[in-house]
């Protein structure tokens, strides 16, 4: 992959992560609740954003799959 195509979506993730970890700090989470929380928004939010682009490509039958395959 390009890295002029990667960097923005590696820079914004950072932001997000950064931005995150500082809210958590501020009130008063723990440093393992942070780490466990932005791993699961980082492994969750790719499994969402599937059916969602789907869903705007009017591919119904493969937002369905993808659907029952992340409940599994």
């Amino acid at each position: 992959m390009d890295n002029h195509r990667t960097a923005p979506v590696t820079h914004t993730a950072r932001m997000r992560m950064d931005n995150a970890t500082m809210v958590a700090r501020y009130l008063g989470l723990s440093e393992l609740i942070i780490s466990l929380t932005i791993v699961a928004m980082g492994t969750s939010l790719p499994v969402l954003a599937a059916p969602i682009t789907d869903m705007y490509k009017h591919e119904n039958d493969i937002m369905l799959e993808n659907i029952i395959a992340a409940a599994n």
